[in-house]
């Protein structure tokens, strides 16, 4: 899964993504990251997520939260 800026997507890149096998998720603006990331956490947990884990997961992205804190709040287990 490739996550694309809304200036990188040209039809050129989509198209060589698909070429190559790869799926790809376009972020058209920088609000609706916190959508998508909200989206994404309910599909994974069942549940929408807090203001508090979405920004713990805006840390995260950032480099600032280890995946292990982003789990643990999320009631995730990582797997190997």
């Amino acid at each position: 899964m490739v996550s694309l800026d809304a200036g990188f997507a040209s039809q050129q890149n989509l198209t060589r993504l698909r070429e190559l096998g790869y799926s790809y998720l376009i972020n058209l603006t920088r609000g609706s990251r916190q959508n998508y990331a909200a989206e994404f956490c309910q599909w994974l947990t069942g549940k929408r997520p807090t203001k508090r884990a979405l920004e713990l997961i805006r840390y995260y992205l950032m480099g600032y939260a280890e995946l292990e804190e982003v789990m643990t709040l999320l009631g995730l287990e990582k797997t190997e």
